[in-house]
């Protein structure tokens, strides 16, 4: 017989539901784009929630991990590492967090890929999608079997600085970034607090690049993906190299506020889109070996 009381969480969604519509009112001043996809993360958790109702979690200052039975070593991993790294990559993009943010631990790369529709060797080890990171637990890619170990590598090369730096590029641009854009700040924000960067030779940057422009509007349906993400990770490194790193934040500003991202740069640097991709190429030629 089914239960006819209400859930506690439907509860929830219903009043933050109430909350952020009456916030998307007071503000109706500001982009209503912009408040409607702040709306649609924070239903999305709220729905999330709801969905994994049944699974297993465990709580930190900053994050819930949801996992499933029998993993609770892999979530406590997991949340010990996102709680190492929300405070740092905070302190770079200039975000306090606000709340418990959700993150779902899944057993098998099979599971993972099939929440996201991805064939069986996509290769992703974590993923943040509307308001939530999914990772991978780390057991299924992390070859050793001793405790120290495993933590370093899960850390140093594992998903929580990239995934949390994108999550963090979701609020404070309320959702108004390009692809390219939130792709090179995680990889960068991750090549700071830990050294990791992805390597392949299909990315060299000497000879073969995509121009901003494609990289705006077909990021994940480029041919050579390497080659994306590795010049996405060079065009802010640049920015960071020739503006400093609170270009990033006054980018983001920008962003927040509804501009494009092209405007954004041209107020920034100073720069219209292709002087700036110019001097980024120009740039490039002679340090493209720093993204090999």
């Amino acid at each position: 017989m089914e239960n006819s009381s209400i859930h506690p969480t439907a509860i929830t969604i219903a009043l933050a539901f109430i909350i952020l519509v009456f916030a998307v009112i007071m503000w109706g001043g500001c982009s209503y784009r912009l408040y409607m996809h702040s709306l649609g993360r924070e239903m999305g958790k709220a729905g999330t929630m709801l969905q994994t109702a049944g699974l297993p979690e465990i709580k930190g200052r900053y994050f819930i991990v949801k996992y499933y039975p029998g993993d609770k070593e892999q979530a406590q991993m997991v949340l010990q590492a996102a709680e190492k790294f929300i405070q740092p990559v905070s302190q770079k993009l200039k975000y306090t967090p606000r709340g418990k943010e959700i993150i779902i631990v899944y057993p098998t790369r099979e599971k993972l890929n099939a929440y996201f529709g991805w064939p069986a060797d996509e290769s992703a080890m974590g993923v943040y999608w509307a308001g939530t990171i999914r990772v991978l637990a780390p057991r299924e890619w992390v070859d050793t079997e001793d405790g120290r170990e495993a933590w370093n590598k899960f850390v140093n090369s594992g998903p929580m600085a990239h995934e949390i730096a994108h999550l963090v590029v979701d609020h404070r641009t309320k959702g108004n970034y390009n692809r390219w854009f939130t792709e090179g700040v995680a990889q960068y924000v991750e090549l700071e607090l830990t050294g990791f960067r992805f390597r392949d030779p299909a990315g060299s940057l000497e000879n073969n690049r995509y121009s901003l422009q494609q990289l705006s509007d077909n990021f994940d349906r480029l041919p050579n993906q390497s080659l994306a993400y590795r010049q996405s990770l060079a065009a802010v490194y640049y920015l960071v190299h020739r503006y400093g790193e609170d270009s990033l934040v006054e980018i983001m500003d920008l962003l927040a506020e509804g501009a494009a991202l092209d405007q954004a740069l041209q107020k920034v640097c100073r720069l219209n889109l292709p002087d700036f991709e110019n001097k980024l190429n120009d740039w490039l030629d002679k340090n493209w070996s720093m993204f090999s």
